[in-house]
């Protein structure tokens, strides 16, 4: 029979790994299948049908080249075609009509059975706001009396109508500055024109271009889109469009990203009409393509980027197959273009379909290749669609229909005879019927592949959809599965119909795709839950069996095994992995403490949630008396308090942090306290500290730096928060001479308050809502705070601690619940995404934690284990010097060197960080000045895109812009006292104050690339692991070199040989 200690190690074994392989599974099916829709895709109009489509420039062209042209096309497989009318051609006067060439436009589109989609724009001289080609007008009324004739004119032969294009940029707003609202009003009356003389119109919304700039004179595609879903115009368009160039990378190329130009910016698109409830509207894609100047070209150069003619035709199919396989909510992609009507020296005719001497290029024959729609794939279809030529509803291209079948807007119709059929092939894995249920009996027999639908029942005849709604009067329309699970390919289905007719009963039919769920991440996914039940079960059985203390058993027994060596290779092992895996758990000291902390959190809470000012008073002042009685529980309440400080309590019509609340409370109730020791004849002396001493110049350097701000407001609002009350909150600490079961309850409020930070963002997490889209597409945490790296860079002070406990807590209870928390805290920092925790301020608290044990152990080590490890740390830095830091130094060049990247921006962020610095080197530029001073002077040309930074993304950094240099100065001596004091004093025997070393260590390394002290809960976190590290409690050792002691006192290691 397995030992309990061997069953527990393997089972905390495999919990672990499940664990850390489940987050990463999901990682990566987010960021590999953002954009597409899981199972069956709902019904969206407008979506499948035709899916590739043509931009023509037919305005203004010699008739003869144009009939010659639209036959060409049409032999192509197009059928629907996008071609621009411009408002100041056909009415050049407010009195004057000129309808000759539009009519012989469309009669020539018309003759060569092609579908229009019409754009309308460009206002004529008389009605423009300005001058130029696509000058907004100046009234919009006199627009829309155009879109309403044009549309009364042709609404029989049109149904698709486009108003204006790429409003979003300078150039196709008759260069002005892009207006959402102008362009909104200018939507709705347009609309509501056409819809009153063709009430079957459909409209779409401008093409948007895609543009990375944020005002002034051009606004990104999908903040434009969002600020008219704020102004309240998605009642007046049926389709939004995008324009999905390629530019240099190709259609699997799968960032989506506001800052990256690339055929995936669709999907930004999409997320903002799903953000505003609008996923029922398809996106259109009104250009796309990618420029292949032909070889010597001698014009200006694309600002497309560019390919080669062979690389174009190649990306066209790939985006076709990429938008048929995985975006069903994308309809008809208009390629960039069949003949460019622009001078032979313009770039744009690197999108051309043909030469300027009329030669097709193999752009064209890939747009041939992807134009046959026989095939339905991934998407919703409806069972009828209104034909091309007008000629009313029929089936969709590809489906084959046998009988007597009828047709209309509700779908198709079982013919009164039997033998009614349907036949067509689907690409995917799976299909679904949207069907019309009521109380009447019939039946749809469906087979895929010849064999009967799998999803569905069956009887001799095969298997069947039953009609019939659940209560047989209700009438319905439903989507039913009826083959799922299909390997991913082509597939025939055969529907027969047995009765039904006159009920419309077939609506429609959904194609799904891969989706997020392929084999092998499902296989992962099964493997990983499966190793998470596997160690559940064998972790609950092994603690019912066991009879000793887990751990000791589980060391002993592991090191025996192992011998020296591998027990010094294990330890190596599960430092590296410290992040991800749990060994032990912490405990409460002392139960007294646990009680006072107790009450001090109802009271507080009660405080904080007090709906009158009676019942906040009478809180308040139970509070007082309670922090009269044990001062340093204000200290606690206030470290518990201070990662909430972004919900305040309102107070007096203002509203205050809680974490300030309770410092000023706890201030009074010492005074109080010390008041009535004095009145007893007690008294008390101040011993300075060196610590003391450079707490008070960073007061007067952050305080000078404050006084001589330009912006004085938000100046002074900082100094309060993040400046003076940490100060407060340090020397309180130093009045109050806590002993060290207080200032260890100081120290579990504040571990409590990050376990519940790291509790919100798991429920976050669970429940997906107030996620926050990063980088690949991951969808991030962010707890309480504004940004997944607010959170990351809390949890990172609150993770070393935890970690100690964990391995070395005083108590087996204790240890548990440590673990407990370890693990919502890991779970929670992996959720953040937070690159910046992961590479930098983790690692760099396991390593000084790691470091710090090696030193206390360092006197107890043979000789020989002294060389081994010194040569394998040799080893390892000749390794990192000579093969990985080269690498990595050139990565980081080549991403800062890349425009739109995040080391690109940090890199300019930094350069303008020691521009500002040049200028203002004694005393920086204040408290929360930084934002101003950068984006009004500092920004560099080529990082516009992010002028909102409020810091400079580096802790030294921002220490001199805030406080000048002689605050830099203070904090560089806080590190030194800190460090001294901790290797001198080791960290044997007190778990806390090594978590204290690799939180400190976490504040070092993450804040190289963010925040490191000047936020309210990281400044009051820096004051609490500084107090923790210099021994701030009675009876902490200081300065005294104990003896090596283990990691946990019941490791045995095996004698050597």
């Amino acid at each position: 029979m397995m030992r309990p200690v061997v069953r527990m190690g393997i089972g905390w074994l495999c919990l672990s790994l499940g664990l850390l392989s489940l987050g990463l599974t999901g990682g990566i099916l987010r960021a590999r299948w953002r954009g597409t829709i899981a199972g069956f895709p709902p019904p969206i109009p407008w979506s499948g049908e035709p899916r590739v489509g043509l931009n023509l420039y037919l305005f203004g062209q010699n008739p003869e080249d144009r009939h010659r042209d639209l036959q060409q096309v049409r032999g192509l497989g197009i059928s629907r075609i996008r071609v621009f009318f411009p408002w100041s051609a056909i009415q050049p006067t407010r009195d004057r009509w000129d309808w000759s060439e539009a009519d012989q436009v469309m009669a020539d589109i018309r003759a060569a059975g092609l579908e229009p989609v019409v754009v309308l724009g460009g206002s004529p001289a008389w009605a423009a706001r300005r001058i130029g080609p696509m000058a907004p007008p100046l009234d919009p009324e006199d627009f829309a009396r155009f879109a309403g004739a044009f549309a009364a004119r042709y609404g029989s032969w049109v149904r698709f109508y486009q108003i204006w294009d790429e409003p979003n940029l300078t150039i196709g707003w008759g260069g002005g500055a892009p207006d959402p609202a102008a362009y909104a009003t200018l939507l709705r009356a347009a609309a509501a024109a056409i819809r009153a003389a063709d009430p079957d119109a459909v409209i779409l919304l401008a093409g948007l271009a895609p543009t990375v700039e944020q005002g002034p004179w051009n606004l990104a595609d999908w903040l434009f889109l969002e600020r008219l879903y704020q102004l309240g115009a998605r009642e007046s368009f049926d389709i939004v469009a995008a324009k999905p160039y390629g530019f240099d990378t190709g259609p699997e190329d799968r960032r989506v990203d506001p800052e990256v130009l690339n055929f995936s910016r669709a999907i930004l698109l999409r997320e903002v009409m799903v953000r505003y409830g609008d996923e029922g509207k398809p996106l259109w894609a009104s250009h796309w393509g990618w420029n292949a100047l032909p070889p010597g070209w001698s014009g200006r150069p694309s600002i497309w980027g560019q390919v080669d003619e062979a690389t174009q035709a190649r990306y066209i199919r790939e985006a076709v197959e990429r938008v048929r396989r995985e975006w069903p909510w994308m309809g008809t992609m208009f390629l960039e273009s069949w003949r460019p009507n622009v001078p032979p020296d313009d770039p744009y005719w690197g999108f051309a379909m043909v030469d300027p001497r009329g030669r097709l290029r193999p752009a064209a024959e890939a747009l041939r290749a992807v134009a046959d729609e026989a095939v339905f794939t991934p998407g919703y279809y409806p069972a009828a669609i209104l034909q091309a030529d007008g000629s009313g509803y029929g089936p969709p291209p590809g489906a084959q229909y046998e009988g007597a079948w009828r047709f209309s807007a509700l779908g198709a119709d079982i013919g009164r005879e039997e033998g009614d059929r349907l036949r067509f092939t689907f690409e995917g894995t799976g299909l679904a019927l949207r069907v019309r249920r009521g109380g009447y009996r019939a039946h749809l027999y469906v087979s895929v592949d010849g064999q009967p639908a799998n999803r569905l029942p069956r009887d001799a005849r095969g298997a069947y959809l039953i009609l019939t709604s659940p209560d047989y009067a209700t009438p319905e329309v439903v989507t039913v599965p009826v083959a799922e699970g299909l390997p991913y390919g082509l597939h025939t289905v055969r529907i027969e119909a047995e009765r039904g007719w006159g009920q419309w009963a077939l609506v429609g039919w959904s194609i799904a795709g891969v989706g997020p769920d392929p084999l092998r991440y499902r296989l992962a996914l099964a493997l990983s839950l499966l190793g998470v039940g596997m160690g559940g079960w064998l972790l609950v059985t092994g603690l019912v069996r066991a009879r000793r203390p887990p751990l000791q058993e589980i060391l002993q027994a592991i090191a025996h095994r192992l011998g020296l060596w591998g027990a010094w290779g294990l330890s190596g092992l599960v430092y590296a992995g410290m992040w991800w895996i749990s060994l032990e758990p912490w405990g409460l000291r002392r139960a007294g403490e646990v009680g006072w902390l107790g009450l001090g959190l109802a009271l507080s809470g009660l405080f904080y949630l007090a709906p009158r000012v009676a019942l906040t008073a009478l809180a308040a002042c139970l509070l007082l008396m309670v922090l009269i009685r044990r001062p340093s529980l204000g200290l606690a309440l206030t470290a518990f308090w201070a990662p909430f400080y972004l919900y305040p309590k309102p107070f007096f019509q203002k509203a205050f942090p809680m974490n300030e609340l309770m410092l000023l409370l706890t201030a009074a109730a010492w005074i109080l306290h010390r008041g009535i020791r004095w009145g007893r004849g007690e008294r008390g002396r101040w011993a300075w500290e060196p610590a003391d001493r450079w707490m008070l110049i960073f007061f007067g350097a952050a305080t000078l730096s404050t006084a001589l701000a330009a912006f004085q407001r938000v100046a002074w609002r900082e100094w309060r928060l993040v400046i003076l009350e940490p100060l407060l909150f340090y020397f309180l600490a130093r009045a109050m001479r806590p002993s060290r079961a207080e200032w260890e309850a100081v120290l579990q409020a504040f571990l409590l308050g990050g376990i519940g930070v790291a509790g919100v963002g798991l429920l976050q997490w669970i429940t997906g809502t107030g996620l926050i889209t990063g980088e690949a597409g991951a969808r991030c945490i962010r707890g309480p705070y504004g940004s997944p790296n607010n959170l990351a860079l809390y949890l990172g002070r609150v993770f070393p601690f935890l970690l100690a406990l964990t391995l070395n807590g005083s108590s087996r209870r204790g240890r548990l619940l440590a673990g407990l928390g370890l693990l919502m805290v890991g779970a929670a920092l992996i959720g953040t995404c937070s690159e910046g925790a992961g590479f930098l301020g983790i690692p760099a608290a396991l390593m000084a934690m790691g470091g710090l044990w090696l030193w206390d152990r360092w006197g107890g080590l043979s000789r020989g284990v002294r060389w081994g490890l010194i040569l394998m740390a040799v080893g390892g830095i000749l390794l990192f010097a000579g093969a990985l830091a080269p690498r990595i130094g050139e990565a980081l060049a080549r991403r800062a060197a890349t425009p739109g990247s995040t080391v690109f921006f940090r890199a300019r962020l930094w350069a303008s960080t020691l521009d500002l610095i040049r200028e203002h080197p004694l005393f920086g530029v204040g408290p929360d000045n930084f934002l101003y001073w950068y984006r009004s002077r500092y920004i560099r040309p080529d990082a516009w895109q992010e002028p909102n930074l409020s810091h400079p993304h580096n802790v030294f950094l921002d220490f001199w812009a805030r406080t000048g240099l002689l605050g830099l100065i203070a904090g560089l001596a806080w590190q030194v006292l800190f460090w001294r004091r901790v290797v001198r004093a080791g960290i044997s025997g007190d778990p806390w104050r090594w978590g204290a070393a690799g939180a400190m260590a976490d504040l070092l390394g993450h804040g190289l690339v963010d925040h490191g002290f000047f936020l309210i809960d990281l400044a009051l976190a820096f004051m609490i692991i500084f107090g923790t590290g210099l021994g701030i409690a009675e009876g902490s050792p200081r300065s005294e070199r104990p003896r090596p002691v283990r990691i946990h006192k019941a490791i045995v290691y095996p004698e050597g040989p």
